[in-house]
């Protein structure tokens, strides 16, 4: 993501039962305007770009561990 002054590698994970966020394990790459797409219980971020360049790689994240 972007905030507009840096770009983010944080993870937050909605609680809808609770009505809250909270903050997960960081991607290893920063990026902002990321593709996501999920599978079963993996999140996909997929391209985006770093500041510098445009990403092509993916990483995958476990919401099952984290």
């Amino acid at each position: 993501g972007y905030d507009g002054i840096s770009l983010l590698q944080t993870v937050e994970k909605y609680d809808i039962n609770l009505g809250r966020w909270s903050q997960m394990a960081p991607m290893l790459t920063p990026r902002s305007g990321a593709g996501c797409a999920t599978v079963d219980h993996y999140i996909f971020a997929c391209g985006g770009f770093d500041g510098t360049i445009h990403l092509s790689s993916v990483e995958r994240y476990d919401s099952q561990i984290n």
